[in-house]
């Protein structure tokens, strides 16, 4: 009998050691953004100026199986600002909130071709704590909708 109980401590000790939570944070996440609210800021001169800023928030939803769910399940949310610099370029912040954890993008938008956006992801928290790379927007899927690619590589902290 006492031979079992320290077989089921030590089956306990490793399920923990390899649960989910300790496993390493994704490298890549794809989530499909659903704008949820966004509102617009227009300063002087009227129309596309700098200085206009978009205020947003997304619900996020898993574009492939991940996060322990499935393609299509909800899976977080982000909200953030786009501030135009001028007539035809803008700064992006946002953040993202994901099991584990937020992802914080911040930066000028940059043209990554066939209408895609990217823009530097600069910190994380959580299981994404270290975080850097980059966020893709792709080209609009349809009214509010557009699939997010978040490409990341993790610093140590100290």
């Amino acid at each position: 009998m006492k031979s079992l109980a320290t077989f089921v401590l030590a089956l306990t000790v490793v399920a923990v050691v390899v649960s989910p939570a300790s496993a390493a944070p994704p490298s890549v996440i794809t989530v499909v953004s659903k704008t949820t609210s966004e509102s617009s800021i227009d300063v002087p001169p009227r129309k596309d100026s700098a200085g206009d800023r978009q205020l947003f928030t997304s619900r996020l939803l898993n574009a492939r199986r991940q996060f322990g769910k499935p393609k299509g399940a909800a899976v977080g949310s982000d909200r953030g600002s786009l501030t135009l610099t001028s007539a035809r370029s803008a700064n992006l912040k946002t953040v993202a909130k994901l099991p584990g954890g937020t992802i914080t993008a911040n930066g000028p938008l940059l043209a990554a071709g066939d209408g895609a956006v990217s823009v530097a992801v600069v910190a994380g928290t959580g299981i994404f704590a270290g975080a850097h790379g980059t966020l893709t927007i792709l080209k609009p899927t349809g009214p509010k909708t557009a699939v997010n690619i978040y490409r990341l590589s993790y610093r140590p902290i100290a």
